[in-house]
């Protein structure tokens, strides 16, 4: 089903932006042993290391998400990455991943790059392959944080 659907997508438009936490090797022992602190640092730091490919955003986090990771508030981010990347977000909400198509194409696309760092996995190529085409976007990117 996943393969099937990342076919049907890659015909789109939109360009993708992930960070990849290899947790067992994170050089911060602080957001190594604070999942939620490393979570929020995680999201603050793909909204405000965009080099110009995102401006006056309206964000959708996923509703459990925030209960999940204890993610901080909208206004905290909305007023951490403003600060620090002017005119980044204008909007910051919460959304349920069961009613919302977007945060599910996230959920889609976020487990596709998952899988693509399983070398274990015998179709791990094929799940990068699949998103090349947005990845190769420009305005794409995955970041292996450490």
């Amino acid at each position: 089903m996943r393969v099937g659907f990342l076919n049907a997508i890659g015909q789109h438009q939109f360009f993708i932006r992930a960070i990849v936490i290899e947790k067992p090797a994170l050089v911060s022992t602080h957001l190594r042993e604070r999942p939620a602190e490393m979570h929020n640092y995680a999201i603050r730091s793909l909204l405000t290391h965009t080099h110009g490919t995102i401006a006056d955003a309206k964000i959708k986090i996923d509703g459990n998400d925030t209960k999940t990771f204890r993610l901080q508030n909208a206004a905290y981010f909305r007023r951490v990455v403003n600060d620090e990347c002017p005119g980044t977000i204008r909007e910051i909400s919460t959304a349920d991943s069961s009613k919302n198509v977007m945060i599910q194409l996230a959920d889609m696309v976020v487990g596709a790059i998952h899988r693509s760092y399983k070398p274990d996995k015998n179709d791990c190529r094929l799940y990068r392959a699949l998103l090349a085409k947005r990845l190769n976007d420009r305005r794409s990117s995955v970041w292996e944080f450490k």
